[in-house]
């Protein structure tokens, strides 16, 4: 099981850095799940041309924000990663229909690996 994760996530890092995409991440949902690692979880969507994908993220927002940015990959657009701490600026509407080559506003780049 530990070894499946493990290679997962690889796929997963290698897919978002072959022909990185960002977008518009809309949150539609927010919870709490408790056990042994409680944490928080947000459920968001995006857009890919005609296709809106759906996804969740193991991180809270920030209270009163509502879209944060989303990097996928340009060759499988159902991976993605949730950028929690990056919300979109109130002034950007809505991204290209293929997602922006590079996020149009400053990002630092740590935040980004």
């Amino acid at each position: 099981m530990i070894v499946f994760a493990v290679y997962r996530r690889t796929q997963i890092k290698t897919a978002l850095a072959t022909q990185p995409r960002y977008a518009i991440g809309i949150v539609t949902g927010k919870s709490y799940v408790v056990g042994p690692s409680s944490h928080d979880v947000t459920f968001f969507i995006y857009s890919v041309h005609d296709s809106t994908y759906s996804s969740s993220s193991s991180s809270a927002v920030q209270a009163g924000q509502s879209q944060f940015l989303v990097k996928f990959s340009g060759t499988d657009p159902a991976v993605c990663r949730f950028y929690n701490q990056v919300p979109i600026p109130k002034t950007i509407q809505e991204a290209p229909p293929g997602g922006w080559k590079e996020p149009p506003f400053p990002v630092p780049a740590e935040v980004l690996e």
